[in-house]
């Protein structure tokens, strides 16, 4: 009797539900959109860098290297 036009608008919420949800989503994602909240740009001054400076005086100095075996250097080169 009634199975017809049940038969129908079962499937009119079955289609309409799902375009609802997604109606209702594609609202909701504009409203965020266009509310963003604006980003203030600063510019923020560099912090100057501590750098420990030492006075140096040129002086003859001998070092010594304690090592086993025979090394030869590649390169040999005389500091002043």
């Amino acid at each position: 009797m009634n199975d017809g036009t049940s038969g129908k608008r079962s499937a009119i919420k079955r289609l309409l539900v799902p375009l609802l949800i997604l109606a209702f989503s594609a609202v909701i994602f504009v409203v965020l959109v266009n509310n963003q909240p604006t980003l203030k740009t600063t510019v923020k001054e560099p912090v100057p860098v501590a750098v420990r400076a030492l006075d140096i005086n040129l002086a003859p100095m001998q070092l010594s290297v304690s090592s086993e075996g025979n090394v030869q250097p590649s390169v040999e080169t005389k500091l002043v």
